[in-house]
């Protein structure tokens, strides 16, 4: 006994969907990336400002290590967050060229297969 087999049509469009789906994922993660980006740009001109801005004197030494900390902190996490946005989005390529190249195989086996139209006498 066969094991039933898939209906190309449903493969090719379930493929389709999956490629369009990550190239989407990857569409966004790239543009969360550059608002990310553009967030520590930020961060760093608040920095610069508030560098600016404390004068000089006790209170304004007392107060900018706490605002480099926090200014540092900040950072840091932006930068954590662009890493894993870059992963995640390097993760999402490689599936979507996954994709394409089972949707390539795929055609592939099937054409090799012998079912493509015509071979096996009962489709047009």
């Amino acid at each position: 006994m066969s094991e039933p087999s898939r209906s190309r049509p449903d493969d090719a469009s379930a493929m389709r969907v999956d490629g369009l789906a990550s190239a989407e994922l990857s569409r966004r993660l790239s543009e969360i990336a550059r608002r990310v980006d553009t967030m520590r740009d930020e961060l760093i001109a608040v920095g610069l400002v508030v560098d600016a801005s404390t004068g000089q004197g006790a209170p304004s030494e007392a107060f900018r290590p706490g605002a480099r900390r926090a200014e540092q902190g900040c950072l840091r996490g932006v930068e954590s967050v662009s890493k894993a946005l870059a992963v995640i989005a390097d993760n999402a390529a490689a599936g979507a060229r996954q994709v394409v190249d089972a949707d390539r195989e795929l055609d592939t086996q099937f054409r090799t297969s012998g079912h493509s139209a015509g071979v096996d006498g009962r489709t047009p």
